[in-house]
């Protein structure tokens, strides 16, 4: 599939880790289709986790309650070529198709065969969510499997990250390690 200069759209998840296990899919479609443009649509409360991250071009949250209605609003209006579905609800695969994009990428389940154009199976229990989002990109032929998480963080954020490295004595160049799922 040539996704040059598309217009992707990806329908994020709503729980932190879960949002942070979908990071490695955007590094691997700008490194598959550097050209393309990705918007992410997510809930407010994760929305900081894709912010300062170079391979989103835009990050379109809202709180849950105007979730749905300004979603559609920004998808009709987008002119996206693909969405990717992370999030496993029906509904999110509706808005999709609602909005009239023609690739819609996502698991089939609970009745959403007929929302999607493309679309696989979940995969067996205990699999792990990074190799859930592996699976949905391979149905674009995009290889993420080599790509761990990484989150971003800004200026201030960074300035607030050394102070603490420095008040605790951890290394410049040591590890922080984050729990998420």
């Amino acid at each position: 599939m040539d996704l040059k200069h598309k217009k992707i759209a990806v329908i994020g998840l709503r729980r932190i880790g879960d949002a942070v296990y979908t990071l490695p899919s955007f590094e691997a479609i700008k490194r598959f289709h550097p050209s393309a443009h990705i918007t992410v649509f997510t809930e407010l409360q994760v929305a900081a986790i894709y912010q300062h991250n170079s391979f989103i071009d835009e990050i379109e949250s809202y709180t849950k309650k105007i979730f749905w209605k300004e979603s559609l609003k920004a998808l009709k209006s987008g002119n996206f070529d693909l969405c990717i579905i992370n999030h496993n609800a029906l509904k999110y695969a509706v808005l999709a198709f609602l909005a009239g994009i023609p690739i819609r990428v996502g698991y089939q389940k609970e009745g959403r065969s007929v929302f999607l154009s493309h679309k696989r199976h979940l995969p067996p229990l205990g699999t792990h969510r990074l190799e859930h989002n592996a699976l949905l990109l391979d149905l674009l032929n995009i290889e993420s499997r080599d790509l761990l998480p990484r989150i971003y963080e800004g200026g201030a954020e960074s300035v607030q990250s050394q102070v603490l490295l420095e008040r605790f004595s951890l290394v410049e160049n040591g590890y922080v390690v984050l729990i998420v799922g």
